[in-house]
């Protein structure tokens, strides 16, 4: 292993840490209130990080002695990954659209999709072909994209509906930082997902075998790690510094 995939593993570790803790705040909250909110994010975050991420790491790592084992890993860190980005997109549903009969059907289809993209690959994956990036792998990258840009673009619009609020006394400076926090975590995954895909299919192998796509994912993971952990489990030292900003009236606000 070199330098850079050290790095990369470090980086991802810290990502793993970030979301499974965060996952099991968001268990702990939706125990107190059962409301939906909390209980779709931790299924998106517990889906997408431990249950996902976390096989298809170490599927990495036991490719080149057990590629039987490396291939079951891979599906499981796929079925995990499936099971919270329909987690993330019931989330955008039901905080951001409501009452929109299309957000609905997207979800719909979100999941359909997903399920017939994990019925493929139980069906035609093989361990002597776990590098090879197949249609479902390809086709679960693009969906992926899209459903982190969907949250991403709810989170600008609503947060932009905050800050108005904002001005007039209406709403707490640290929900619309959480807004925009968010917002960055989804743009991150956007661009980790679409670089990884793009490179995949460039290489016609695994983009995680490539040494560049391993340090910019684990480069952009970190930035979403920082910003999932001040999101959901920000320190009363961070909040109380968005609080004097907001209090101050300065001109950082606008972008916080």
């Amino acid at each position: 292993m070199n330098v850079g995939q050290m790095i990369g593993l470090l980086l991802a570790l810290l990502f793993l840490s970030v979301s499974t803790f965060t996952s099991w705040h968001l268990y702990r909250v939706w125990c107190r209130t059962r409301r939906a909110p909390e209980l779709l994010m931790m299924i998106g975050l517990l889906g997408v990080g431990p249950l996902g991420f976390g096989p298809s790491l170490v599927a990495e790592g036991v490719q080149a002695t057990s590629p039987e084992t490396s291939a079951l890993l891979r599906i499981l860190g796929m079925f995990g990954v499936s099971v919270g980005a329909i987690g993330f997109t019931c989330f955008t549903q039901v905080v951001f659209r409501t009452q929109a009969g299309w957000a609905r059907t997207l979800v719909f289809f979100v999941a359909l999709g997903f399920a017939a993209l994990m019925i493929q690959t139980v069906l035609d994956y093989r361990a002597t072909g776990s590098d090879r990036i197949d249609p479902a792998m390809l086709a679960r990258g693009v969906l992926l994209s899209l459903i982190w840009g969907w949250m991403g673009v709810e989170c600008l619009r609503y947060r932009a509906i905050m800050r108005r609020r904002l001005a007039l006394g209406l709403a707490d400076p640290v929900v619309v930082n959480r807004f925009a926090l968010w917002a960055l975590v989804s743009i991150g995954s956007v661009v980790i997902n679409t670089f990884g895909t793009v490179m995949g299919v460039r290489a016609g192998a695994n983009a995680m075998d490539d040494e560049l796509v391993v340090i910019v994912t684990g480069a952009i993971g970190m930035i979403d790690s920082v910003g999932i952990y001040l999101a959901f489990l920000p320190p009363r030292r961070y909040e109380a510094w968005i609080r004097r900003i907001a209090a101050t009236g300065s001109p950082t606000t606008k972008t916080t």
